[in-house]
């Protein structure tokens, strides 16, 4: 008590009024306690409050190029700045730019290697090959004389099972070419062969089939060795490192506030609005469409709420087609690699 007033009921006096020897309970000491402990929080949010802050920016949302273009400029002004202002370790920004370079390598590198163009002329080859072998077969057998139609007759049986190999993925071509080589050599086929006049054309798509596949082999060695990392771990890699930097150099500004620091991270944030701003136009997106505006329910001429329409009944289910149409594959029955 003091003069007849309870403390407890008193307002706590502002770091004015303790100032300027307006406090109700002196002896007490608990409106000096409490207005000083008030003032120094107040004083705490206005600081904090006038701090500068970089954007919360997810960077999911940017293809390639947009983040490539603001990553390349993020490095750029960070280093602009240096490690001595912003705190950072060396080490950390040296492999954003490591990371940096990654991703222009993924997005200049093409899918296209030296063998491809020739590994399509050799496909275009073995399949006129392989078909003028196997139409000559099939012709051989109507020939008139009996040495040759018995030889076309027995390599035609050889041949069956491989007729369609053209329609085979390439890799399943190669392999379906080589078994109907090895069977042409086999069992005296060799001789059947040359009675058809076939030794040259078998040896020449022999060559190509090898050739081809060594390619194959050749462009799947070159593509393991250019293979770089993902970029979708290489850009969550380097927004942890985005994270590191941005933290570091905000936490020193609150501990000693620094022009250099708040210039850097206004410059950040601005280059944050650009990025986003290259997104909307190329996405076509304003700001208003991007926000949710909820609709609310119309109303009668009361001003109540109208109920929820009657759903819509599901239409009639259309009938099939009569039976008979077209648009099915014919199937000659001869069977085959194509089905």
């Amino acid at each position: 008590m003091w003069d007849g007033i309870s403390c407890e009921n008193t307002p706590v006096p502002t770091w004015d009024d303790i100032s300027r020897g307006k406090n109700p309970c002196p002896e007490s000491g608990r409106g000096v306690r409490e207005a000083e402990s008030r003032f120094h929080n107040e004083k705490k949010q206005a600081i904090m409050e006038k701090l500068l802050k970089f954007y919360v920016q997810s960077f999911h949302k940017f293809n390639l190029a947009e983040y490539l273009n603001f990553s390349l400029r993020f490095h750029k002004f960070t280093v602009a700045v240096g490690a001595a202002v912003l705190h950072y370790k060396e080490a950390d920004v040296a492999r954003y730019s490591q990371l940096c370079d990654l991703l222009q390598d993924n997005m200049a590198r093409t899918s296209a290697v030296a063998e491809t163009a020739e590994m399509q002329k050799l496909e275009e080859q073995r399949d006129v090959l392989g078909r003028y072998i196997m139409d000559a077969v099939r012709g051989g057998q109507l020939l008139p004389l009996a040495d040759a139609a018995d030889a076309a007759q027995r390599l035609y049986l050889v041949l069956k099972p491989y007729e369609g190999f053209y329609a085979l993925p390439n890799m399943q071509e190669t392999v379906a070419l080589s078994g109907m080589l090895l069977d042409l050599k086999k069992d005296g086929n060799d001789a059947h062969v040359q009675t058809l006049g076939l030794t040259s054309y078998v040896a020449e798509l022999e060559r190509v089939n090898t050739l081809y596949a060594q390619l194959t082999d050749e462009r799947l060695s070159t593509r393991s060795g250019n293979k770089t990392a993902a970029s979708k771990d290489v850009r969550a890699e380097m927004d942890e490192l985005y994270d590191y930097i941005t933290n570091v150099a905000f936490a020193h500004n609150v501990v000693a506030p620094d022009a250099a620091i708040a210039n850097y991270i206004t410059r950040v944030n601005d280059l944050i609005d650009e990025t986003n701003a290259a997104y909307n136009q190329r996405t076509g997106q304003t700001k208003g469409e991007t926000e949710s505006v909820p609709v609310p329910p119309p109303t009668d001429d009361s001003g109540g709420t109208q109920p929820d329409p009657e759903p819509t009944p599901d239409p009639e289910p259309t009938p099939d087609p009569t039976p008979g149409g077209g648009g099915g594959s014919y199937d000659d029955g001869e069977g085959g690699l194509a089905g």
